[in-house]
């Protein structure tokens, strides 16, 4: 499931139960490596059950784990494989400060500091400054009545947009601010696929925000204007999207 643009123009594509595979495609044909790969000694499945992905400043790819069973298997967190390729797992299970094990969105903050937002299913949000995890710089979840917070604590996608950070929710969407973790408002909305959705979220140039549902594309322009893109009404083939990208270059959705 999981797909990761590298900054070096490489790719990496989850192949669960068999390892992670790093593609160049500068050459014909590509050249492949592959990584927590099934022939390896001590080889976990659930390293391989590759969902989110990010690049953090310092080059390394952290890797979103989820799980095929989840009554029967739990997924193990986090992975980070560093440039020099040395492996780290974080996870509640070996103490790191984290709510739940399945992670959905990985999203660093703009600029060179290590400022990792990571949304997790049924867990909310949790905000790391410390590159070890061991200790979090704020959790997110649904609130109280004086403080109110996310719509849903299933937690599908993490965007940045200038000085707000968008959160993507099965109960829609939530806009916080980057530097209080204060809520600014919740945006209702039909829910994510139910068959889930990798990359639901996209904000486009102008900051409009771009929301993949299992009613169609929702699109909330900056103006809050709101105008929503089904089968009936546009090119989609299904009201039923998983995915969707803004390209920050062309405007292309």
């Amino acid at each position: 499931f999981g797909l990761l643009a590298d900054r070096d123009g490489t790719i990496w594509a989850g192949q669960w139960s068999a390892g992670i595979t790093r593609i160049n495609d500068t050459t014909d044909p590509p050249v492949t490596g592959q990584y927590y790969d099934f022939r390896e000694p001590g080889f976990l499945p659930g390293d391989t059950y590759l969902w989110s992905s990010a690049v953090a400043p310092d080059g390394a790819r952290w890797f979103g784990l989820d799980t095929p069973s989840l009554t029967t298997i739990t997924p193990l967190g986090l992975n980070r494989l560093a440039l020099d390729e040395s492996r780290s797992n974080y996870s509640p299970q070996n103490g790191q400060a984290m709510s739940g094990p399945q992670i959905r969105a990985i999203s660093f903050a703009p600029g060179g500091a290590f400022e990792m937002w990571v949304g997790c299913a049924r867990a909310g949000v949790e905000v790391f400054t410390d590159p070890t995890l061991d200790t979090r710089l704020d959790h997110l979840d649904l609130g109280t009545p004086s403080v109110p917070g996310l719509l849903s604590a299933d937690v599908w996608a993490v965007e940045f947009n200038d000085t707000s950070v968008w959160i993507a929710t099965s109960g829609g969407l939530s806009r916080y601010s980057r530097a209080s973790r204060k809520r600014i408002e919740n945006v209702g909305t039909k829910p994510p696929s139910s068959q889930g959705a990798v990359h639901p979220l996209s904000i486009d140039a102008e900051g409009g925000v771009w929301w993949a549902t299992s009613g169609g594309v929702f699109h909330r322009r900056p103006d809050r204007s709101v105008e929503i893109f089904t089968a009936e009404n546009s090119p989609l083939l299904s009201n039923d999207v998983h995915s969707v990208y803004a390209d920050p270059v062309s405007g292309d959705i």
